[in-house]
């Protein structure tokens, strides 16, 4: 896509006598462009250079590595993304890491829509919102942009039921994790290698295990938000067939709506019989008739697991710096544990449709192969001591032992208070025992 905007004269024309020739310079100046896949596909760490020019790209050509400075422009910066997009987290990142003045939309489309309707609702609001925010900050009309909420998103239901809502602040204040774990089954919703459950309930004990030899036909379609981000289509299908040949772990039915809002983190202990691979992980909806809907995904390479404090604010989420120093080839036999994020999310689950985890590893057509002769075997651990997991953020729920990290319930609250007192009432018979001591050997 950019080689083409570089080489094509699909451009607005120079003014002037030399127009013509001035695009003609233009376009063969860009001829020698490189393609953007081809300047990144050899940097398999962060840290790594870039031969031709010397530089590190992954901190010297986007915005993280600029944050000082942009931050002391004060330049006001209205970002817009969508749950689909290919950079659905990043726009979420830029909006939390910069200071000035600044607002948030997340609809339900991708990068480019292809449907008509989805489209059209973007592109209205979009210019919309536009026209407001340069009146304000171009032209200094007050037109009370800036009272309203900072963060605009939809809530994505069924048949493109959405519904905007708005926060104060991103992630929403209400959600609050919820950890769904991995059991074993069968649920019955799936034929899949292992048909196992996921349950809010956290493993009694034992040692439960799914193996797994990996797939490398396995995909999340042709028309992804990774293929749309560059010029191609849009839509996933029904992912029932991916999921039929990888670990699956899926809910019963729910009993109510589950809204799922913010950035859900998977926890997976692994064993490998190969010192590397590649893990996928989606997040579904299975509705009534057993259709599995995408909701979102992540992935990790195993060697790249090693957790490092950010360089930025990265909302408390674990982070990979995927320096060439922090990789580590697992030993196979000896678990690791494997923590990273999904995709940013404001998903309904309706009431009577299932949650369903999905584990791969390969996404033939969205990420370069790094396909195994033999494929190797994967093991997933689901025990009380390594128990794998998914933490959900859930708006709206009552969820025993989730507690934000800013609250303490009445009861944590009373008991830590009847703790205090009956610390200081030993301080205080301590205190009298040793004035009663000290007075009676004064009388001896």
């Amino acid at each position: 896509l950019t080689m083409d905007l570089d080489n094509t004269p699909g451009v607005a024309p120079v003014d002037g006598e030399d127009g013509a020739a001035l695009l003609r310079a233009a376009l063969e100046e860009h001829a020698g462009n490189r393609r953007l896949i081809d300047i990144l596909t050899p940097l398999r760490f962060r840290d790594a250079r870039d031969e031709p020019t010397r530089a590190r790209l992954y901190y010297e050509w986007q915005p993280a590595g600029h944050i000082k400075e942009i931050n002391e422009s004060g330049i006001p910066m209205y970002v817009w993304g969508g749950w689909f997009d290919s950079f659905t987290k990043d726009c979420i990142l830029i909006y939390r890491n910069f200071a000035g003045p600044k607002r948030l939309v997340m609809g339900a489309w991708s990068h480019s829509p292809g449907d008509p309707e989805v489209g059209r609702e973007e592109y209205t609001l979009a210019i919309t919102e536009a026209l407001r925010w340069f009146d304000r900050w171009l032209k200094g009309i007050p037109n009370g942009i800036m009272d309203e909420p900072p963060v605009r998103y939809q809530l994505m239901k069924g048949l493109k039921q959405n519904e905007w809502r708005t926060a104060a602040e991103w992630p929403a204040a209400d959600a609050v994790e919820m950890p769904y774990y991995f059991g074993g089954g069968p649920t019955g919703s799936i034929v899949s290698v292992n048909d196992g459950v996921l349950d809010t309930m956290p493993p009694a004990g034992g040692t439960g295990r799914d193996e797994y030899r990996v797939d490398y036909t396995t995909t999340s379609g042709k028309t992804s938000r990774w293929d749309n981000a560059v010029g191609g289509g849009f839509g996933y299908g029904d992912m029932t067939e991916n999921d039929r040949k990888g670990l699956t772990y899926t809910t019963p039915p729910l009993a109510a709506s589950l809204n799922v809002t913010g950035h859900p983190v998977v926890h997976l202990w692994v064993n490998s019989t190969a010192e590397d691979g590649d893990v996928f992980v989606f997040l579904e909806e299975v509705d009534a008739q057993g259709a599995s809907h995408y909701v979102s995904e992540g992935a990790i390479k195993v060697s790249h697991r090693a957790l490092n404090e950010p360089y930025y604010d990265n909302l408390g989420l674990p982070f990979h710096r995927s320096h060439a120093e922090d990789a580590r080839p697992a030993k196979p036999g000896k678990p690791v544990e494997l923590v990273f994020d999904l995709q940013p999310t404001s998903n309904l689950f309706d009431a009577g449709n299932r949650v369903r985890i999905t584990v791969v590893g390969a996404d033939v057509d969205n990420a370069l192969p790094a396909s195994q002769d033999p494929p190797p075997t994967v093991t997933v651990y689901r025990g009380k001591k390594m128990a794998s997991y998914v933490g959900l953020p859930v708006v709206g729920a009552k969820v025993e032992g989730a507690v934000k990290p800013d609250e303490q319930t009445v009861g944590e609250a009373g008991f830590s208070l009847a703790i205090a007192l009956l610390m200081v009432g030993i301080v205080i018979l301590v205190i009298v025992f040793a004035v009663w001591m000290r007075r009676r050997f004064r009388k001896k």
